[in-house]
C-alpha cells in the first residue's frame, strides 16, 4: 500500500511540473474609451479618468504611484474603471506618469501611456521667452488655464496680466529692467506663475537678445574686384567700427548697414579671409563682434543657380531645398558653386550659397543677398537676381533650374477666365475638388511672366546656359523651348503637369555636377522616381536647341504641304479636361503632325528632325492632371507638345515666334 501511495504521489508530482500556466491573448481583454493608446489627464490633483474593461477571465491593474484605479482587479465582464491622479502637474508641460497595465492569468498586457497636462497651456513659441537687449523691452505672451492664474517676474524682470476672457485665455506682458550690453544672449529673469494661489515648480524663462546681431556669420564677396556685398546690424544701442585686414573696404550706408567691397580679383582656386569688421558697442567698448569678410575665387568650373520662384509651392520648395543640401553633402562639393534663389514671401527672397564645410562635415547655407520683390514681378527683377548669381560665382560653365508654376507658352494677363496669376502663367479654375497638388495651379504672389520676359531675364546676365531645367509644368512646349534656344544649349522639361513634390534634386545633382553632363540619366532618374511613387505620373524630355531651328524647317514644310482632315479629339493631348476646362490647351507634336500632314516624305523629314530635336524622352504609363483630377492615358509621346490644333487660344499662338517661324 505504501509502495502504491509513493507512485500516485510521484505520478501526480511529474504531471503538475509538466504542466504550463495558462495565459491570455489581446482578444481576452478588451479596453473601450480610451484613444490612442493614451489616457490624458487635466493637471489639478483628484483629476479623474474613465474607461471599460470587456475580460474573458480575472484580471487586475498593476499598480502606480501616480494614480489609483478603482476597481483596481475583477472578475470575468465588464466593468467600469475610474483613474484618479494623485498629484497636481505643477510644471508647464506636459507630463509622463507611467503606463496603465493590466494582468490576467499569466500575461501582462500593456502600451498605453498615462501622462498629465500642465494646469497652464503655454505656446512652444514662448518657451523661452525672447525679449530685447534694452532696458524697458517689452514682450507680450499668451496662455490658457482653467484655473487662476497669477504672474510675477524675478530677477530683471516685471510682469503682468492684461487682459483674461471667460475661457480662461490670458494675454499677459513681461519687461526687462535692464540692458543686456553683452554679445551673448542671457538670462533676465523669470516669469513665475502661481495656480489657485500655489507656486509652480518650473517657471517661463525670459532671455534678452544679445546687443549686437549680424544678419549673417560671414560678409561673402564675389571673385573679381570692386564686387560688393552688404552687413546689417540688429541693435538698439549706437555703434561704431573698425577694419583689420587687407584687399577691401567699408562704408556705413545707414544707422545699421555697411557696404563692404572688394579692392582686387581673387585669383587663387579658394576662399580668401580678407580680414574683419568690427562693430562695437558705444556704450561698451569692450562688447564687439568680429565678422570675417571672405572672397570666393574669380572663377570656378561650374556653378548651378537654383531660382524658387512664388509662394504657393513653398512647402516643397523646402523639400527641394533640402534635397540640394544632401546632394552638396554625398558629393561634399568643393570644386564647383551651388546658389539658391528662394521667394520667402510675396514681397521678400533671398540668394543663399550651398557648399560643404569639411570641418563641420555638412552642408552650409549661406545668405548672399536679400532682395525687395515688385508686385507685380518683372523680368528685370528676375534679371537682376540671375546676374548676381553669375557674378557673383563666375564660372567657365552654368546651369539654371528655375521651379515654379508653368503654363507653357500662355501669355500672362490673358483675359480668359483668369482668376488669379500663377508664377510663369495665368492660373485658370481649373483644378478639380481635392486634385492633388501640381506644378500649375496658381499662385497669389503676381510672379507670372511670359516666356519672353523668362529669355530676357536669362539674356540680360550676358552668360549662355549649358541648360535650362523647368521644374514647371507644361514647359516641354515647342512654343516655349524655341524661345529659349538662344539662351540655352539643352533644354529638361516636361509636356504634362509636374507633381508638387518635383524633380528628385539629391539624386539629379550629382549628375548635372559632372564634367559631361548626362542629360539623359537625369530624365530616366526623374521619371524613375515616380515609378515607385504613390501617384505614377512623370514625362519628360530633353531638347537640343541646336536642332530647333531644322525643325521649324522641317515643320514650315509640313505645313506648306498637302493637308489631311482630322479630329483634334484624336491627338494625344497632355492635361484632362473637365466642365470647368472643356478643352485642350497642349497636344503631343509628333501626333499633330502625323494626323494632320498627307505628304509622307515631309513626315520623315520631320520624324529626323525631332529625333535630332528631342534626344530623351520618358513617360509613366499614364500622367495625372489636376484639371481633371485623374489619371490619363499616353498613346503616343514624343516629348514635346504644341498648341497649333487649340482653336481657344488661336489669336494668340499667331503672335509666338515659333508660329512666325513655321507660316
Amino acid at each position: 500500500m505504501k509502495k502504491i501511495l509513493t507512485y500516485i504521489f510521484l505520478s501526480l508530482f511529474l504531471l503538475s511540473s509538466c504542466t504550463t500556466e495558462q495565459t491570455a491573448t489581446k482578444d481576452d481583454l478588451k479596453i473601450s474609451g480610451i484613444t490612442g493608446n493614451e489616457v490624458v489627464f487635466k493637471g489639478e490633483e483628484r483629476a479623474t479618468f474613465s474607461f471599460s474593461i470587456e475580460a474573458s477571465y480575472p484580471w487586475q491593474i498593476l499598480p502606480n504611484e501616480n494614480f489609483v484605479c478603482e476597481p483596481s482587479y475583477g472578475e470575468a465582464g465588464t466593468h467600469k474603471v475610474v483613474m484618479t491622479v494623485l498629484q497636481s502637474n505643477n510644471t508647464l508641460h506636459k507630463k509622463e506618469l507611467g503606463g496603465l497595465n493590466f494582468k490576467m492569468l499569466s500575461t501582462k498586457f500593456i502600451g498605453i501611456t498615462v501622462s498629465q497636462n500642465p494646469q497652464i497651456s503655454i505656446s512652444k513659441q514662448y518657451d523661452p521667452l525672447k525679449s530685447g537687449a534694452s532696458k524697458g523691452s517689452t514682450t507680450t505672451f499668451k496662455f490658457q488655464s482653467e484655473h487662476e492664474v497669477f504672474i510675477e517676474g524675478s530677477s530683471n524682470v516685471s510682469c503682468k496680466i492684461n487682459s483674461v476672457t471667460q475661457k480662461g485665455y490670458y494675454d499677459a506682458t513681461v519687461s526687462v529692467l535692464c540692458d543686456n550690453l553683452s554679445v551673448e544672449e542671457k538670462k533676465a529673469g523669470e516669469v513665475i506663475f502661481y495656480v489657485n494661489g500655489v507656486k509652480l515648480e518650473e517657471q517661463l524663462d525670459v532671455i534678452q537678445q544679445a546687443s549686437i546681431i549680424a544678419d549673417r556669420s560671414r560678409v561673402l564677396l564675389s571673385g573679381q574686384k570692386n564686387s560688393r556685398n552688404s552687413l546689417f546690424i540688429e541693435t538698439p544701442f549706437h555703434i561704431t567700427f573698425s577694419v583689420q585686414g587687407n584687399n577691401f573696404m567699408v562704408e556705413k550706408t545707414g544707422e545699421k548697414t555697411f557696404e563692404i567691397k572688394a579692392l582686387s580679383d581673387n585669383i587663387s582656386s579658394s576662399d580668401t579671409l580678407l580680414g574683419y569688421v568690427i562693430i562695437s558697442l558705444e556704450e561698451s567698448s569692450s562688447s564687439s563682434i568680429s565678422v570675417p569678410v571672405y572672397q570666393r575665387p574669380y572663377s570656378t568650373s561650374k556653378t548651378l543657380m537654383f531660382y524658387f520662384l512664388g509662394t504657393a509651392l513653398s512647402s516643397y520648395y523646402t523639400l527641394n531645398i533640402d534635397a540640394i543640401a544632401k546632394a552638396v553633402e554625398d558629393v561634399q562639393l568643393t570644386s564647383s558653386r551651388i546658389l539658391v534663389f528662394q521667394q520667402s514671401s510675396t514681397n521678400k527672397g533671398a540668394t543663399y550659397e550651398f557648399r560643404f564645410d569639411q570641418f563641420e562635415n555638412r552642408c552650409v547655407r549661406e545668405k548672399i543677398k536679400e532682395y525687395s520683390l515688385p508686385s507685380p514681378y518683372t523680368s528685370e527683377m528676375m534679371g537682376e537676381i540671375l546676374r548676381d548669381m553669375t557674378a557673383f560665382a563666375q564660372a567657365n560653365n552654368y546651369g539654371l533650374m528655375i521651379g515654379s508654376h508653368g503654363l507653357g507658352w500662355i501669355p500672362k494677363g490673358d483675359s480668359k477666365t483668369i482668376s488669379s496669376t500663377s508664377s510663369f502663367r495665368p492660373k485658370r479654375p481649373l483644378k478639380m475638388p481635392g486634385a492633388l497638388t501640381t506644378r500649375d495651379i496658381g499662385d497669389s504672389s503676381g510672379t507670372d511672366l511670359d516666356t519672353d520676359d523668362i529669355r530676357r531675364a536669362i539674356a540680360s546676365t550676358d552668360v549662355h546656359l549649358d541648360y535650362l531645367l523647368m521644374d514647371a509644368c507644361f514647359m516641354s512646349s515647342i512654343e516655349f523651348v524655341y524661345d529659349m534656344r538662344t539662351v540655352t544649349d539643352h533644354i529638361i522639361a516636361s509636356p504634362t503637369e509636374v507633381m508638387g513634390s518635383g524633380f528628385p534634386y539629391q539624386e539629379i545633382v550629382p549628375i548635372l555636377l559632372q564634367k559631361d553632363i548626362d542629360y539623359d540619366a537625369v530624365c530616366r532618374t526623374y521619371v524613375d522616381k515616380y515609378q515607385t511613387a504613390s501617384t505614377k505620373s512623370a514625362c519628360v524630355a530633353h531638347i537640343v536647341t541646336s536642332q530647333l531651328e531644322n525643325l521649324a524647317v522641317a515643320v514650315k514644310k509640313v505645313n506648306a504641304s498637302k493637308q489631311k482632315s482630322y479630329n483634334k479629339d484624336h491627338i494625344q493631348s497632355f492635361e484632362g479636361t473637365s466642365a470647368s476646362h472643356p478643352f485642350h490647351i497642349f497636344y503631343d507634336l509628333e501626333d499633330y503632325v502625323e494626323q494632320s500632314c498627307d505628304d509622307v516624305s515631309m513626315v520623315d523629314a520631320f520624324h529626323l528632325a525631332l529625333q535630332n530635336a528631342v534626344l530623351s524622352r520618358y513617360h509613366t504609363e499614364k500622367f495625372y492632371s489636376a484639371y481633371n483630377s485623374l489619371m490619363n492615358s499616353i498613346n503616343h509621346y514624343s516629348g514635346i507638345s504644341t498648341s497649333a490644333p487649340c482653336t481657344e487660344w488661336a489669336q494668340e499662338w499667331k503672335n509666338t515666334n515659333w508660329y512666325k517661324v513655321t507660316h
